[in-house]
């Protein structure tokens, strides 16, 4: 097709493009639909803070009591010599990997379950 035959075609006003009978009726009638739906329900705020409160203070609660008891206990946080060979091991290498494979499968398992 040739430069001009293809502007004769696109600048011709014979075909002018004109919507298919009752399209606008058929849009009015969508738009009062969509009107008529009822707003939707809103989240009970009022009802969930208290909730969101004693979480929040629960958690307060829980760091001050660790931080508390840690000094105490630290004695308790240290690696045992099995430990300490399997991370720094010939073996370090699997152990790695399987720390990293777990911590990957879990973050996939997250962002399934959110979606």
């Amino acid at each position: 097709m040739r430069d001009d035959e293809l502007n004769r075609i696109l600048g011709s006003r014979d075909d002018d493009i004109v919507p298919a009978s009752g399209f606008a009726d058929a849009v009015m009638e969508a738009v009062r639909r969509e009107l008529a739906v009822p707003a939707p329900i809103p989240f009970p705020w009022k009802r969930a803070l208290p909730g969101i409160a004693a979480g929040a203070a629960a958690l307060v609660f829980l760091v001050v009591a660790v931080i508390w008891w840690l000094p105490s206990h630290a004695a308790v946080f240290t690696l045992s010599p099995a430990t300490v060979k399997a991370l720094t091991g010939p073996d370090a290498g699997w152990v790695l990997l399987a720390g990293l494979l777990t911590v990957a499968s879990l973050a996939i398992t997250r962002r399934i379950a959110r979606n």
